[in-house]
């Protein structure tokens, strides 16, 4: 995958004997070294380990530039940005033996291709440049972790970061986007998503 690709999870929860279920899905992102490996054997690859130097900064960078979403609406418009867990209350159908359906859920990833895409919507933006959330979900993960979206760049303490920011420093703030990109290229090349699920009792 690269900056601008998008996909989606597709995965069903199995029914046992209960028609009502309470899940809290935990949802880890794990990078590999960019390594060369042999295809037959995915034990060659090594997993960013939390020893090294710049593990914090690249797991930080993996959060902020590959997103997962719990909808995209008919306009592309993604929402429902997963942080680490969320919760879903399956309620399970019956087919015409009476057995009870797989649920079938998805999970959207997107890569935003520009730093304004993330960060702004679609009134700000300008050419053909389409907003990932068309709200301001994302604006408000990068207030709170600007490092896991900008490399080689301190956010001033005293700024408000808000759309008015993110337009008058477009430059420097899509610059430091595109060199976190950059870095996720030159150190991660093979990527793991895990998604686990507890019921809630």
């Amino acid at each position: 995958i690269s900056p601008g690709s998008k996909g989606q999870l597709d995965f069903w929860v199995i029914p046992a004997n209960t028609e009502t279920l309470n899940l809290q899905f935990t949802l880890d992102l794990t990078g590999f070294r960019n390594d060369v490996y042999s295809p037959d054997s995915y034990d060659e690859l090594t997993a960013l380990d939390e020893n090294d130097a710049d593990y914090t900064t690249l797991t930080n960078l993996l959060d902020g530039h590959i997103l997962f979403f719990r909808e995209k609406d008919a306009d592309g418009n993604y929402s429902g940005l997963i942080d680490d867990t969320f919760t879903e209350n399956i309620q399970f159908t019956k087919d015409q033996s009476g057995e009870l359906d797989p649920y079938p859920m998805t999970i959207y990833w997107v890569w935003p291709n520009t730093f304004e895409e993330a960060m702004l919507t679609d009134a700000d933006l300008s050419g053909e440049q389409k907003s990932i959330c068309n709200s301001t979900e994302l604006l408000d993960k990068f207030a709170e972790d600007p490092d896991h979206f900008l490399y080689g760049y301190e956010v001033p303490n005293d700024a408000t970061l808000d759309a008015s920011y993110v337009r008058e420093q477009k430059t420097l703030l899509s610059r430091a986007y595109n060199d976190a990109d950059q870095e996720i290229g030159d150190e991660v090349g093979y990527l793991l998503v895990e998604l686990t699920a507890l019921e809630i009792r």
